[in-house]
């Protein structure tokens, strides 16, 4: 991409209630209020334990992506909290209205080149994909508030994803615990009646 980064956009005309927004300083906060609001959920493995040789061959791969510092890329920005994740969302809206020279608004079609491959062959199913993940309105365009929900939105599955698997990991080692308590007893009575 090229550098957009001082690249003011035009929003004089914007018509929603974000009108302005990306102007002002602490819009981060006035995003976050017109989102959808949901808590981050608990993650059992937070805790100060040493994983298991087991949860660390099995789990690796997965936890690793998923406690990136920025887990949907390094141009996206970090995201590894919700307000990093607004705040990210809402600079690369400003750099992708580089690509839009006289609109204050994002065009959908600045987001459907990602529906190429590299060959330049276009992939219907990951367009489809895109279109029910930013939710363009009737004139193929999407606002700045539509972008940041749609980016809060897979956010919000990674981290319920996330706190799914340490959760599972949790109970995993629990049952497994429980599981050796009783084989040990069972071991040590028939030890006692062969003696």
């Amino acid at each position: 991409l090229p550098e957009l980064e001082n690249v003011e956009p035009p929003v004089s005309t914007i018509q929603e209630p974000v009108q302005g927004v990306l102007r002002q300083a602490s819009t981060t906060v006035q995003i976050k209020s017109l989102l959808d609001r949901w808590e981050e959920p608990v993650n059992k493995m937070d805790k100060e334990e040493d994983p298991s040789i087991h949860e660390i061959l099995q789990f690796r791969k997965a936890l690793s992506f998923l406690d990136d510092t920025h887990p949907f890329s390094l141009s996206f920005g970090p995201a590894n909290t919700r307000d990093l994740c607004i705040k990210s969302a809402k600079n690369l809206y400003k750099r992708l209205l580089g690509f839009s020279p006289g609109s204050n608004v994002l065009h959908f079609d600045v987001l459907g080149v990602l529906a190429y491959e590299a060959d330049g062959q276009f992939d219907e199913h990951k367009a489809k994909g895109m279109v029910r993940l930013f939710r363009p309105d009737k004139f193929d365009e999407v606002s700045l508030l539509a972008f940041v929900q749609s980016c809060d939105g897979v956010y919000k599955k990674l981290r319920y994803l996330r706190a799914s698997v340490g959760n599972s990991t949790l109970i995993d080692y629990v049952l497994e615990n429980i599981f050796n308590a009783f084989f040990y007893f069972f071991l040590a009575l028939a030890i006692m009646s062969v003696l």
